[in-house]
């Protein structure tokens, strides 16, 4: 009765791993001194969103992982450790 149980619980979790992965989108890797957009998370209390800039632009200083990176602002020149989800990059068009 356990091996039909540990089977079938295999099985699920193979299915909803297929399923993840299947819509899952890769992410893409920068270099020192690309020029990308951060997502900014700080949206001040009393502030509309529909004003709201959700992206900066930045340069990415260093690669951290495979996943993190730091990057410095352009507009100010600081520093921040960001994940790959919060950049996009910047096309020049």
């Amino acid at each position: 009765m356990q091996k039909v149980v540990a089977m079938r619980e295999k099985s699920a979790h193979l299915a909803n791993k297929s399923i993840y992965d299947s819509e899952l989108r890769p992410i893409t890797k920068y270099k020192p001194g690309q020029l990308v957009y951060v997502k900014s998370f700080n949206l001040k209390q009393r502030q509309t969103s529909k004003f709201f800039k959700p992206y900066s632009p930045f340069v990415i200083v260093k690669t951290i992982g495979d996943t993190s990176y730091l990057v410095k602002n352009l507009q100010n020149n600081k520093v921040f450790k960001r994940h790959a989800d919060h950049i996009k990059p910047k096309l020049n068009l």
